[in-house]
């Protein structure tokens, strides 16, 4: 299975970046997760509209869904309906969301998604709207946004990859209720799942990321962070 980085940032892109997307790859069936500002012209410098098997939004915030609202069009056009897993709530996106290009299917953390050669369970996490994250073929754990690391603790144990928003680092976060990780909390969260792999992403536009990388490191010395295209 292979991970291809269609977005990074959070909660808007930088000049040269897009918000939240990446693309899931597995004996030819391509699975989305999220689809924020700018990652679906990052989709297609890789794959056509046409590979996409299905689609799951994590959570409606519109930095990870917001070019759902284009890819409608894309659809329109090329006569083609996709199958989009997303949460019940808020109900006022779900309804923009309703068109004839999109199958809506609700999810919730007893729902499996079992299709296209993907395995997929969610786990609900903190956050202010309903949100879930994601483990594909027991070997990706994708965080989704999230501001309690315990929210993973036992649903991400053991993973190959663990794919975690990061939006802060200490100095910022501090000790405020934030809801999104700082990169020692990733670390520190990657070292007692045992995880194989941690990869930072969800940096604010004009961010260092080496200065999250840096970070997380001191706890969790197989830490990269997600670069816009670059494949895992």
């Amino acid at each position: 299975m292979k991970l291809t980085v269609l977005g990074n940032n959070g909660p808007f892109p930088g000049k040269d970046g897009a918000c939240s997307g990446y693309a899931f790859e597995n004996n030819g069936k391509l699975a989305i997760f999220d689809l924020g500002s700018g990652s679906l012209i990052n989709l297609q410098k890789k794959y056509l509209i046409e590979d996409i098997s299905f689609i799951v939004l994590t959570h409606l915030h519109f930095d990870h869904m917001s070019d759902m609202l284009v890819l409608r069009y894309a659809l329109q056009i090329k006569k083609k309906k996709l199958d989009v897993y997303l949460p019940r709530q808020p109900k006022s996106t779900v309804e923009i969301l309703k068109c004839d290009e999109f199958n809506l299917i609700y999810i919730d953390e007893s729902i499996i998604i079992e299709r296209d050669c993907f395995t997929i369970s969610f786990k609900k996490t903190t956050h202010p709207v309903e949100t879930y994250a994601a483990r594909i073929n027991n070997e990706f754990v994708y965080s989704s946004d999230l501001a309690e690391p315990d929210d993973l603790m036992d649903f991400a144990f053991g993973a190959d990859i663990l794919l975690i928003d990061s939006a802060f680092l200490t100095i910022q976060k501090g000790n405020k209720k934030l809801y999104h990780l700082s990169a020692s909390e990733c670390g520190m969260l990657a070292s007692k799942l045992y995880v194989k792999k941690l990869i930072l992403t969800h940096f604010p536009a004009d961010s260092d990321k080496r200065q999250y990388q840096e970070e997380a490191s001191i706890y969790f010395k197989n830490t990269v962070t997600a670069q816009i295209m670059q494949e895992y």
